[in-house]
């Protein structure tokens, strides 16, 4: 964990050096572009539509459909991964129904993350409420 939150720590003052530094708009396709040249500049943002952004959306899916399959409590016998095919299909259901989303319109689609920004603080503010209030409760600590 710590380690991981250094490793952010030094990314975040990278980006801002390189901000002061080059101060241009198009973030990290920019910096390259100004750095290495238009060509390195192309391969990593094909890199990153082909590549890297469809693996972080399938992971983040898959966990998805991990989290639901055990709200659910619906598994079957999972295979070398861990996963379950109700995993999958729970992670495949997800991606459809945001690329539905996304198609039906931009209006929808801000709809829903504000939807699910507003779940994601309520539940960050609940676990702190519930936290602060389980604080004078010495049972908690047992």
């Amino acid at each position: 964990m710590l380690v991981r939150s250094h490793s952010t720590l030094l990314t975040v003052v990278s980006y801002a050096e390189l901000g002061c530094a080059i101060p241009l708009n198009g973030g990290a396709y920019a910096y390259l572009s100004h750095v290495y040249g238009e060509l390195w500049a192309c391969l990593f943002s094909w890199t990153m539509i082909f590549i890297l952004k469809p693996v972080g959306a399938a992971a983040v899916a898959l966990l998805f459909g991990e989290y639901v399959m055990r709200v659910l409590q619906f598994s079957v016998n999972a295979d070398d991964t861990g996963l379950t095919w109700t995993h999958k299909l729970a992670a495949l259901a997800c991606v459809w129904v945001v690329i539905g989303i996304n198609i039906k319109g931009t209006r929808e689609g801000t709809t829903v993350n504000t939807i699910f920004t507003v779940i994601k603080i309520l539940s960050v503010t609940s676990i702190a409420v519930i936290g602060v209030a389980m604080l004078g409760n010495v049972l908690c600590y047992r």
